[in-house]
């Protein structure tokens, strides 16, 4: 009988802590310029603690976008990884024309209340030219590898190859 009422001490004393122990989040990824590939874009983070439901989102003002946190395999005690993978598809629909960055969040959902645990801010590279929209690479020119504001422009060539807006003709 004593061993049985030390064991369900320890038990409730266990659950208690996990119970009530905060979700830590940390290692966000990515930490440089999105910059889809054909397979998407993959969100990672690391999670410890009472970390049950986690939900990766982002959201603007007309549009949003959530996924549920996938866990990856455990390989030993500590934080564990956790990834979301966006299609490029969908990521282009969300990003707006003239946004210069992705914000995105994980949260916690627990009976109902929703819980924010980290965001992250991003710059935008649709075209994997290395140009951000910040640096200028907006609208047209970041849907075209072949145009960005690092490279001089070609005049004559009816196209606006640096991204400045004009398509400069020789003279």
């Amino acid at each position: 009988m004593r061993s049985m009422v030390i064991w369900s001490l320890v038990t409730v004393a266990f659950w208690s802590h996990s119970a009530g122990a905060d979700c830590t989040v940390s290692h966000e990824t990515p930490t440089g310029p999105i910059t889809p590939t054909e397979n998407g874009q993959r969100f990672a983070f690391t999670a410890i603690g009472d970390c049950q439901n986690l939900v990766w989102g982002i959201s603007n003002e007309t549009r949003g976008l959530t996924s549920p946190a996938h866990v990856a395999p455990r390989t030993g005690p500590g934080p564990q990884w956790y990834s979301v993978r966006i299609t490029s598809v969908d990521l282009a629909y969300w990003i707006e024309p003239g946004m210069k960055e992705l914000e995105w969040s994980i949260y916690q959902e627990r009976r109902g209340d929703w819980t924010l645990l980290s965001t992250m801010t991003n710059e935008i590279d649709m075209d994997g030219d290395g140009a951000t929209r910040t640096d200028g690479d907006h609208l047209l020119c970041d849907a075209d590898p072949a145009r960005s504001p690092f490279f001089s422009e070609v005049c004559g060539n009816n196209i606006d190859d640096d991204c400045d807006g004009v398509s400069e003709r020789c003279e």
